[in-house]
């Protein structure tokens, strides 16, 4: 069974352009590793590992000062490895939960720091609980007043045509019946 959340943020910061969280889930019968990977073309980039406040990071860095950094929000028990230029977050058991917060940029990176429900990237919040696909600023009632109103316009539409049909059906209806009493007069 695989898992995957995730939520961007497209709001300009400074010098991050998005901001993406990824919870990753996988569960299985069978204990083995799991891993989560990236691994972009080594020829235009440099991946690095680090670690900081207390949270493992890693860059990987492209042309013209532009730079992905990334946090892993739950490192326990995961081995970090960055081995023929393929960043891996690999972790071993039954099950792996991958909680990654990431920033995309130009310019100074970021830094961040662990909170009780996500990374705090350069004062900004971002949870790595994400629950919805739903944008934050549209409510459900809305959507349902959509979808009702989208139902009742295809009912709307579906009786227009029934009526243009039946309409069409008489009138080719009394084209016929003329043109078997005109072959009957003869």
């Amino acid at each position: 069974l695989a898992q995957r959340d995730i939520l961007v943020d497209m709001i300009k910061r400074g010098n991050i352009d998005t901001i993406i969280a990824i919870q990753d889930q996988f569960v299985n019968n069978l204990s083995h590793f799991w891993h989560w990977q990236l691994s972009p073309d080594p020829g235009e980039t440099n991946i690095t590992l680090g670690n900081g406040n207390n949270v493992s990071t890693f860059i990987i860095r492209g042309r013209n000062g532009s730079w992905l950094k990334g946090w892993l929000y739950n490192n326990q028990n995961a081995i970090y490895n960055n081995i023929d230029e393929v960043l891996r977050i690999i972790k071993y058991g039954f099950s792996a939960n991958f909680k990654i917060a990431m920033a995309l940029g130009m310019g100074t990176e970021p830094f961040a720091n662990r909170t009780a429900t996500g990374i705090n990237i350069d004062d900004c919040p971002t949870t790595t609980m994400v629950m919805s696909t739903i944008a934050p600023d549209i409510k459900k009632p809305s959507i349902v007043i959509i979808s009702i109103a989208s139902i009742l316009i295809g009912l709307a539409v579906l009786i227009i045509i029934g009526i243009l049909l039946r309409k069409r059906i008489r009138r080719n209806n009394r084209v016929s019946a003329m043109l078997k009493t005109k072959t009957n007069v003869s």
